[in-house]
């Protein structure tokens, strides 16, 4: 059996449990405690050492940590107050239960994993520098003068964040992150001080490329950004009406060595990698994310990713 962890409503996931079943491969999918729970019902119990008895996983070879399944809110009548607390604790149950699974199967084959699944860019951007790519002057601000200090210095500066870009919420509705140059005037709207931002140089681009990584293999998009004014800062800034042209992409032989290279020391088998080639011809390593997309990839350039990560959990 291989066992996939996701959400309901990513759909790359269920591309690739599509081939894993034209494959003929066992496949477990769960996307939240409910599926969990089902898992343990269908596996016999095992005894342990010092009387711990745990599900028998021996069915179970390969895992895929596609997402980390979604948290459920517990379904009470209590007043508000009773109903956040209650719902806190049930949301740290839920991730106490997925950690204690991920860890008795440990000794599988997996593709990403629960530990470092989450990317932290300040370690990411250290390691990067440490193989030999390169990437662009970032700087821990905390404070207005050092934040226009350093805008002057380095002409256009950008704010990221240290971990994941998450949509904030209002009233239900998504407001997406994206990257933008802040301006000096912007800056001196700033409070004196404020919550430390990871602060980069902004590096003027020729292309933004997009490298899925698995398994020491790297399969690169070339994002034509740069010639549309809405999409030059951020592709994800998407034209729908003027889509950007995206094609197959080929790095040189040495990035791609020093990729493989920054997998390794992350102790990550498989990634999304953002990179940029800059308008004097320099590749600049941005950030990689474990569980990043793929098939904007796969699709526009006929990789057929979802087949080749089948493949890889499949061990065909």
């Amino acid at each position: 059996m291989i066992l996939v962890f996701s959400i309901l409503s990513d759909t790359s996931t269920s591309d690739v449990i599509d081939w894993l079943l034209y494959m003929g491969e066992d496949v477990y999918r769960i996307n939240n405690i409910f599926d969990f729970k089902l898992l343990l019902k269908e596996m016999k119990d095992v005894e342990l050492t010092h009387n711990f008895i745990y599900p028998d996983f021996n069915n179970i070879h390969s895992i895929w940590y596609r997402r980390r399944p979604a948290n459920l809110e517990c379904e009470i009548n209590e007043n508000i107050q009773a109903r956040n607390s209650i719902n806190k604790f049930f949301q740290s149950e839920q991730d106490g239960l997925y950690t204690s699974l991920c860890v008795l199967l440990s000794d599988k084959k997996w593709v990403n994993s629960y530990n470092n699944s989450r990317p932290n860019k300040i370690l990411q951007l250290q390691i990067a520098n440490k193989v030999g790519l390169n990437t662009p002057v970032s700087k821990l601000i905390i404070d207005k003068e050092t934040m226009i200090n350093f805008a002057k210095s380095k002409h256009k500066i950008i704010i990221k964040p240290i971990m994941d870009v998450l949509p904030i919420y209002e009233e239900n509705i998504p407001y997406t992150q994206y990257t933008k140059v802040l301006s000096i005037a912007e800056i001196k709207k700033l409070p004196i001080s404020f919550f430390p931002c990871l602060v980069q140089e902004f590096i003027e681009k020729n292309l933004e490329i997009r490298t899925f990584f698995i398994e020491d293999k790297l399969f690169s998009m070339a994002i034509c950004s740069t010639y549309d004014k809405q999409t030059s800062i951020d592709f994800r800034k998407y034209n729908n009406k003027h889509p950007n042209r995206n094609i197959p992409y080929l790095l040189p032989q040495p990035i791609e060595e020093k990729i493989i290279l920054l997998m390794h020391e992350l102790k990550l088998n498989s990634g999304s990698l953002d990179l940029i080639l800059s308008e004097k011809g320099e590749y600049y390593f941005l950030e990689v994310n474990p569980v990043g997309q793929f098939g904007m990839v796969s699709g526009p350039c006929n990789y057929n990713l979802e087949k080749i990560i089948a493949q890889s959990l499949a061990n065909k």
